[in-house]
């Protein structure tokens, strides 16, 4: 399936995807936009529009040869800026546009696939005249033969307008809703970061002192912090869970808000992320925020534990667990611990006290928040914000965010 026309600077996009370029791999497609070039693609360049570009590429060819000269890979990093000088000069015209009012293609071009899953497909783009980077995200059903496409182009529509409902600072912004082929689409702020699934395992391989805990309970402000903004208007995420977290300049924000509901609301079919489910998830009584509340409590779980609070070997003996009201998840500072036994070695009395205060406070928000009773839970998680008052937090976001470098991209 083709969800897009002719867009020769794709290949070049893609190649800077990965954290690092292979010079044998960048090369060639260099080569193909030069061949491009001299052709004058659909339409006929300008002498000036063939000077910038051709001026454009040798730069980045220079610089690619330059600090790639000894292993043959440069880090895209310092590519991604001369990329870009090659996108900002080649004629927007050159791509494809439809003639459609409603298509983005007459603004934006896109590159290579983030991710596909459920019924959409979420894509790089860029926009046709300043070269802004974005993402889009398409109604797509070809790997989900039961659902419609119809169907499909409504839930994107519906993320489009929470989406809408949360504008601000804190959650993906948006360009706008269109469509694309005759698909809903939707063109996002452009995040790029490292999820939290992988910084979970830095965190926990990286704890070895009662200080490294502190990094720890910031991640988790954070995630609670950023989950409570989306409650206090009213929306429920519906699908909480570390892959749904990014670090993106030094902060930890939220994205992927396609199946959230308005509290209250009665879902049309069950969703979400086993693991992370609470029990009333499973049944289609109306959306509460408790739900998400849930989810909280289980990554945070993780985050100590390396794995959520009910977790099975399936999928089926997940839910299993989840309700049976004989399973009694086993508390996180002990799982802790006992993974971690050198963590307080070597303490005085005091700092010794510090780290037991911090583990209770853990364990009785997070056992609070994955109650199985809703009622029992924290009602939202503002609520369960407050509670992070009783750490008597400094801020470690630096520390936090500096965790690595390996990236991934979202919207």
């Amino acid at each position: 399936m083709t969800l897009f026309a002719f867009n020769p600077l794709a290949p070049l996009l893609s190649s800077v995807q990965a954290s690092q370029v292979s010079l044998e791999a960048l090369t060639p497609v260099v080569c193909q936009l030069r061949e491009t070039l001299e052709a004058g693609g659909t339409f006929r360049m300008t002498e000036g529009e063939r000077d910038r570009v051709e001026s454009a590429l040798q730069r980045l060819d220079q610089v690619a040869t330059h600090f790639g000269a000894a292993s043959g890979l440069v880090c895209s990093e310092v590519l991604q800026p001369f990329v870009q000088k090659v996108v900002n000069a080649w004629p927007a015209r050159m791509g494809y546009r439809s003639e459609a009012p409603d298509d983005i293609t007459r603004e934006y071009c896109l590159s290579a696939e983030i991710a596909s899953g459920g019924c959409s497909k979420l894509f790089h783009g860029y926009h046709l005249e300043n070269g802004t980077l974005v993402a889009i995200k398409v109604a797509d059903v070809e790997e989900n033969p039961s659902i419609s496409q119809d169907v499909a182009d409504q839930l994107l529509r519906r993320e489009y307008e929470i989406l809408e409902a949360l504008r601000s600072s804190s959650r993906p912004g948006i360009h706008r809703f269109g469509t694309m082929n005759g698909k809903a689409c939707m063109v996002m702020e452009h995040l790029h970061g490292r999820d939290l699934h992988e910084l979970q395992d830095d965190l926990l391989h990286g704890l070895k002192t009662s200080d490294d805990l502190d990094q720890l309970v910031e991640i988790g402000r954070q995630a609670v912090s950023e989950v409570a903004a989306v409650h206090e208007q009213g929306i429920v995420h519906c699908d909480v869970k570390p892959d749904n977290f990014m670090v993106h300049n030094r902060r930890l924000r939220i994205f992927d808000f396609g199946i959230a509901r308005r509290e209250g609301e009665v879902q049309s079919f069950i969703g979400g992320t086993p693991g992370y489910m609470s029990p009333e998830s499973f049944t289609q009584n109306p959306t509460g925020f408790p739900r998400d509340v849930f989810a909280l409590g289980a990554m945070l779980y993780q985050l100590m534990t390396g794995r959520p609070p009910y977790e099975g070997a399936s999928v089926e003996e997940t839910q299993q667990n989840l309700m049976n009201p004989e399973f009694h998840p086993e508390l996180p500072s002990a799982v802790l611990l006992r993974n971690r036994p050198d963590l307080k070695k070597g303490l005085s009395l005091q700092q010794l006290q510090r780290l037991n205060h911090r583990l209770r406070v853990l364990d009785s928000i997070v056992m609070r928040a994955i109650n199985r009773d809703p009622n029992l839970r924290f009602q939202d998680a503002g609520h369960m914000l407050a509670d992070f008052r009783r750490f008597d937090l400094t801020s470690w976001a630096a520390m936090t965010m500096g965790l690595g470098s390996r990236r991934r991209s979202a919207g």
